[in-house]
């Protein structure tokens, strides 16, 4: 289980400290907001299993990129409305490879803890960056 202290340090700014890396994240709601964490988390994750998935097939996502367009609600509760990820890989696959592919990106841990709630949209862009 990974153990992370969370620290408000005043003016609505956080810090995270994974404990087993010492590795940080900082938090501010005027910059990087806690939800935008969140967001980048499912492109985080998403990259992570791909790249998992594209060695086993001996493919190089290289270069890959996600891009995550976050929409907040406008009403009470704050919470978050929808996620568009557009994913760029300068790579050209065959059909069959960016199926399994894509499929290992929906399959990411990130994407099962999503509340049922928010609208997800994928876009895959293969031989792009």
């Amino acid at each position: 289980m990974s153990h992370i202290d969370v620290f408000y340090e005043g003016n609505f700014t956080t810090r995270a400290l994974h404990e087993e890396s010492g590795m940080e994240v900082k938090t501010n709601m005027a910059t990087l907001s806690p939800t935008d964490v969140y967001a980048s988390s499912l492109g985080s994750c998403l990259l992570t299993i791909m790249a998992l998935s594209a060695q086993k097939l001996g493919v190089d996502l290289q270069g890959a990129k996600v891009r995550v367009f976050k929409e907040m609600t406008k009403t009470p509760p704050r919470k978050i409305l929808s996620l568009e990820v557009d994913f760029f890989c300068p790579a050209k696959v065959s059909s069959e490879i960016a199926l399994l592919l894509e499929q290992a990106a929906k399959n990411c841990p990130i994407h099962h803890s999503l509340h049922p709630d928010i609208q997800v949209t994928y876009r895959f862009k293969w031989g792009a960056s």
